[in-house]
């Protein structure tokens, strides 16, 4: 015990430590996503021009005639945020109404044809999925990206510019309240690390601006059909009466196919054109149909099947086979039934399949050739379910995370990934996280990934400094070459304000007491996905009574006083303050009810139930509901 007062001691002296060097305004920090290794830009000037004067303006924001769902938002995001700004107005009108001159004063969004008219067109090979070029030519403004997803980008850095907008999150948004607004002469080029960035929470697949401002997309987006889709196209129970040989389990309900069965191929080819048929006959735009093996390890062992093991050494090149033939067989029938369209197929290396096609050879220190390789429109996506998240995937304590990526990078260039960013057990506790995030999308970066997802608590909002977690993976995908403690002190006075100080201490102290069980217990505490972190030896009463006093209640102290000098500003505070505590109340109650008399249980529980009611913090783990386990906290005590 005494050991544990010493360390305790230790920490919150280090902690004076933290919180003197976060008060240093010179420390520096990336504010530009433009600068870093992705942006090519020069220098903004000024045109002399007024885009808003005494609140007024005679721009118009000019849209195409047949505008995308992204360039008619953008185009809103634009007016609704000049508005804020300023207090006034801006007309919005489409290119067919709009005549472009030397002298007209327009601000173009996206493909309008006057942008066409300066010669100012850009293909994704340029630009990609989710860069922009912003243009000043004359009095007028053009922001376009070669995809619409650019355009809308383009807009948020216009405003960042223009008006010193900043998104820090759905309920904290910074922007300069003035009625008067030049407009800037640009001349910007910005291309973000990963170009598809994807974050699965429930609050920003309830929220699609919340989603659109950070500059992610959803992640089904532009997906014909997405996940574990073998079961969708070649149900089991459909087809396993008549064909138990098609399945490895002709039993299961989410069994695997027989990828070697040539019966099986035609029918999964089939039922995939009837998918495809029937999305772009209904007006689909999908680019995307993912072939991904269902969520399960079951793999068929066949003779042919065995034999295809043999051969490419892999379940997962036994996979490609199949992924292969099919989408020959797709391409080649999209070509005369829709020869304006073409898709992209990503694929899982996932569970059985993660280990690539592919040998080290130890002697040469050379990967050798690999058995097989996925077409050119077939995309690998990693999903790392096994990484030990203490470590990025480049550490080399995170081995054999390190191997599969490396040995995937050898095999393809279409590499995307799936990863994962909570404790699927323990949605009230913090996920520490933070250290590895730009690590891991510098090694995504290094293999020119185009994708990167994230899945958190898709069912709930969460604990854990959720916001800031948002804040940090939506900056860091975009630039990985930024600092994200620096990102993170930022995010943390911004949206803690007058508590920061204390909130900041949080944070540290979180990350300071995860190193301390990862380094120094014996076995060492490993992040895992799945890991059983509400354990009594990694959160003893007095941590976490010492941050319950130490920062929580004297976070608290300090707004007393804005209770009635500004009760809006207080509220919201405190509710962020209250939020974050109420990980500490779950492990009062969870870990060390003894240390508590039944009334002061009870108002616990009454307090929790109210407050994850209003933050909808809906899900305590994967699958199980907060009220239920209030319910059973009620019953023991």
């Amino acid at each position: 015990m005494k050991r544990f007062y010493r360390l305790i001691c230790i920490i919150f002296a280090a902690m004076l430590c933290f919180t003197a060097v976060a008060c240093d305004g010179n420390k520096p920090g990336p504010d530009n996503p433009d600068d870093g290794n992705n942006g090519n830009n020069a220098a903004i000037g000024t045109t002399g021009e007024k885009l808003f004067s005494g609140g007024s303006s005679d721009y118009t924001l000019v849209i195409p005639e047949n505008a995308t769902d992204y360039e008619e938002y953008a185009a809103s995001e634009m007016a609704y945020f000049l508005q804020m700004s300023t207090g006034g107005t801006i007309k919005v009108d489409n290119d067919a109404n709009v005549s472009y001159s030397d002298g007209a004063k327009i601000i173009s969004l996206g493909a309008t044809r006057m942008r066409g008219e300066t010669g100012k067109t850009y293909t994704e090979d340029e630009l990609g999925l989710s860069g922009y070029r912003i243009n000043t030519v004359g009095k007028s403004v053009f922001i376009s990206g070669a995809n619409e997803h650019g355009t809308l980008y383009g807009v948020y850095e216009f405003l960042k510019h223009t008006a010193n907008y900043e998104f820090f999150s759905d309920d904290e948004i910074v922007i300069d309240k003035t009625p008067d607004l030049d407009v800037l002469k640009f001349d910007i080029t910005t291309i973000p690390s990963i170009q598809r960035r994807a974050l699965g929470y429930k609050p920003l697949w309830n929220s699609a601006s919340y989603t659109k401002r950070l500059r992610l997309v959803d992640f089904s987006e532009g997906y014909i059909i997405d996940g574990h889709t073998f079961g969708t196209i070649l149900p089991n129970d459909e087809y396993s009466t008549e064909h138990p040989d098609w399945f490895a389990d002709h039993t299961a309900s989410n069994s695997q196919p027989c990828f070697t069965n040539d019966d099986v191929f035609e029918e999964f080819v089939k039922n995939s054109k009837k998918i495809i048929t029937n999305h772009f006959e209904a007006g689909g735009t999908g680019r995307y149909f993912m072939l991904g093996q269902n969520d399960n390890g079951a793999f068929c062992t066949c003779a042919k099947c065995t034999e295809a093991k043999k051969k490419y050494g892999t379940v997962s090149g036994v996979l490609l086979y199949f992924v292969n033939r099919v989408t020959e067989a797709l391409d080649a029938w999209l070509a005369t039934a829709y020869p304006d369209k073409h898709l992209e197929y990503p694929t899982y290396a996932y569970i059985e399949s993660m280990d690539p096609p592919i040998a080290f050879n130890s002697t040469t220190g050379q990967w050798n050739e690999p058995t097989i390789r996925p077409r050119d429109d077939v995309f690998v996506m990693i999903t790392p379910l096994s990484a030990d998240w203490t470590y990025s995937f480049d550490d080399s304590r995170n081995s054999t995370m390190n191997s599969v990526i490396n040995g995937w990078g050898n095999v393809t260039s279409n590499l995307w990934i799936y990863s994962y960013c909570v404790n699927f057990k323990q949605y009230f506790l913090p996920y520490n996280n933070y250290n590895i995030l730009a690590a891991n999308y510098r090694v995504a970066n290094k293999y020119n990934m185009y994708a990167y997802y994230e899945q958190g608590a898709n069912q709930s909002s969460t604990t854990g400094l959720m916001e800031l977690k948002f804040y940090l993976i939506s900056n860091l995908l975009w630039d990985c070459n930024q600092d994200g403690e620096a990102l993170a002190e930022k995010f943390i006075r911004q949206y803690y304000g007058p508590v920061s100080d204390y909130m900041l201490e949080y944070y540290n102290m979180i990350r300071m007491w995860y190193g301390h069980i990862q380094e120094e217990l014996e076995p060492p505490f490993r992040t895992n996905i799945y890991a059983d972190i509400c354990q009594e030896k990694y959160w003893p009463f007095d941590l976490v009574n010492n941050w319950k006093k130490n920062i929580f209640d004297k976070a608290y102290d300090s707004i007393a006083y804005l209770e009635t000098l500004d009760n809006e500003a207080y509220t919201k505070y405190y509710n962020r303050i209250k939020k974050e505590e109420l990980s500490l109340t779950y492990l009062f109650v969870t870990l060390h009810s003894a240390q508590f008399t039944g009334s002061e249980l009870t108002a616990m529980i009454n307090d929790f139930e109210y407050y994850t009611t209003q933050f909808q913090l809906n899900y305590y783990i994967e699958g199980a509901y907060t009220k239920d386990m209030i319910e059973n906290w009620r019953k023991k005590f």
